[in-house]
């Protein structure tokens, strides 16, 4: 599971396999070792080793056919390897107690605990792999039921810790809920929100969630107090996505702002802060759930750091039957009429663009469709976006906008001489209700319901006079810089740091200090502006100056020093 799929081993091995090869090469590693294990396990059939040998092999092939394509026996072959290890574990505890202790083991139950996390190896263990919550409540019963299990000082520390940890996920939640009914179809998206939901006493000790929201090693400036630094929301995405790739189409993920404020909940003494937005389609209508998404949480405590794995929830759903319409608000409407290939193509097209709060629905639930004189010969659908997420308001809901272009042909020979934009068919926020236009040339202008058609050469004639108005602004506009350039040379001065801090403005500074020759006076300001900028920055009562403040103060020695001279 370590070494034989990992390409640096091949490659310093110099086996030269390609992947396909490579591939190959590992499932017929893991059927050799099972073979071998299968051997062994006739003339040895009571031993618990071997049997959690064998389950592991099985559970890790599937693990890595799961992550080479995908691998719909990949659930099935996970529960058949926990519960042989769960039989494993049975066998090893039905051998004590052992007459030398030893000789007694907690692999069984460590491997069986690994696997419950997502692989029985704890060093091939991935963000990615998913864990099975539903182990862990079998894995301490069978760890009660020892006989030489109890109360032992050695572990009085470690359980008062585990308590410390067994109640505090009890203040935490992921919380996913679908936007809107939970009847679906894999024609059309639907959304599902994700929230971190928690104790206002859990948000204040671990100092907020936003950082959930950051890719700390992308960050120049990242501090985890004293953890390591983590990409938190890559690492959340590729688990998620690796979890619901099996059964829906992923339109998109948007993360909101790390600067999200938590908002209160409905259960007094709760808060919740919002987290993602996924845009799924179900892959048949078959899918009757969304299964649990899973997010690690890190604390500090005395002992170092811990991480923790908080799921969320599966939710129902029906995908089988006629969707229904997804909640939106505040929608506005635009319809632009494009008629400058009239002339040459012989057809015009009809842009129409949504925005709203919420999933817009689709075009023939907006406008009626139907033309007296036209047919619709092709509609480009530009898809669903997900602009920005709201988290001011209550519903959450998203900015989400879709475009079409619709290609109109006549239904003769000849296109009609006016045309009547399609009736809408929900109601649009009223200050956007006269969203109806027209392309002429560059620019768009207002029209009325029905308008007169104007040919293609006609809407042309006006482009030749943009364009030359447009070089006549262009060649007086360089005519008025290369003259002021002839009248006065700018000589800038020393050149700013590329990224203004404290510490590279202090050092801008010095270097003026030591390079440039100044007055008295300025020598004087320049010593004090550096004293002050050391004392405000590192000195035992700290306050930085703020960005605007240190872009100012670089400016106005970059000026003191910059000399001109007449051309």
């Amino acid at each position: 599971a370590r070494l034989w799929p990992n390409p640096k081993i091949q490659e310093q091995a110099k086996t030269k396999r390609k992947d396909k090869e490579l591939e190959a090469q590992v499932l017929r590693g893991y059927a050799a070792a099972t073979q071998l294990c299968d051997d062994a396990l006739e003339k040895h059939r009571e031993s618990w080793a071997l049997e959690i040998q064998k389950a592991s092999l099985s559970y890790e092939r599937s693990n890595y056919q799961s992550k080479i394509a995908s691998y719909p026996e990949h659930s099935a072959n996970k529960r058949f390897a926990l519960d042989d290890l769960a039989d494993a574990a049975a066998k090893y505890a039905a051998t004590l107690p052992l007459e030398d202790e030893k000789d007694e083991s907690e692999e069984p139950f460590t491997t069986w605990f690994y696997a419950s996390l997502g692989s029985p190896d704890l060093g091939a263990l991935k963000a990615d792999d998913q864990p099975v919550p539903s182990e862990l409540a079998k894995i301490k019963a069978a760890l009660a039921a020892l006989p030489i299990t109890g109360e032992h000082e050695r572990i009085e520390e470690a359980s008062k810790v585990y308590q410390y940890y067994q109640d505090l996920v009890t203040e935490i939640q992921l919380d996913t809920y679908v936007d809107g009914p939970d009847r679906l179809t894999s024609t059309e998206p639907f959304g599902l929100f994700v929230n971190l939901r928690h104790t206002k006493e859990i948000e204040r000790e671990s100092g907020g969630f936003q950082r959930y929201l950051i890719n700390q090693n992308n960050s120049r400036y990242s501090y985890n107090y004293g953890r390591p630094t983590e990409d938190y929301r890559d690492k959340f995405e590729k688990g998620a996505r690796a979890v619901l790739a099996e059964h829906f189409e992923i339109v998109s993920i948007t993360f909101h702002s790390s600067k999200v404020a938590a908002r209160t909940d409905t259960e007094p003494g709760w808060t919740v802060t919002p987290y993602a937005y996924f845009l799924l389609k179900p892959k048949g209508p078959e899918i009757d759930s969304i299964p649990p998404l899973k997010i690690d949480l890190d604390f500090l405590d005395t002992s170092g750091y811990v991480v923790l794995p908080i799921s969320s929830a599966a939710i129902p759903i029906d995908a089988s039957k006629i969707a229904s319409t997804r909640p939106f608000r505040d929608l506005s409407l635009t319809m632009i009429l494009d008629e400058r290939e009239s002339e040459t193509e012989n057809k015009i097209y009809l842009e129409i663009r949504a925005q709203a709060h919420g999933l817009i629905p689709s075009l023939e639930e907006l406008v009626k469709l139907e033309f007296d004189d036209l047919t619709v010969s092709d509609t480009e659908d530009r898809e669903l976006q997900i602009e920005e997420l709201d988290a001011t308001t209550d519903d959450g809901a998203p900015l989400s906008t879709h475009e079409w272009r619709l290609t109109l042909a006549p239904k003769g020979d000849h296109l009609p001489t006016s045309f009547t934009f399609p009736a809408l068919l929900v109601e649009v926020s009223e200050k956007e209700d006269e969203g109806l236009l027209r392309q002429r040339d560059v620019d768009l202008v207002e029209v009325d319901n029905t308008t007169e058609i104007i040919a293609g050469e006609e809407s042309q004639s006006w482009l030749a006079w943009i364009i030359a108005a447009a070089l006549l602004i262009i060649a007086g506009t360089l005519f008025l810089l290369l003259r002021k350039k002839t009248e006065e040379e700018i000589i800038t001065g020393p050149a700013l740091p590329s990224t203004l801090t404290p510490v590279t403005l202090l050092t801008f500074l010095e270097n003026i200090q030591k390079n440039t020759s100044l007055g008295d006076s300025e020598k004087e300001e320049l010593k004090t502006s550096i004293i002050t900028l050391k004392d405000r920055s590192f000195g035992p009562a700290a306050n930085p100056p703020e960005n605007d403040e240190i872009h100012a103060i670089a400016k106005q020695w970059q000026q003191a020093t910059t000399p001109k001279k007449a051309a």
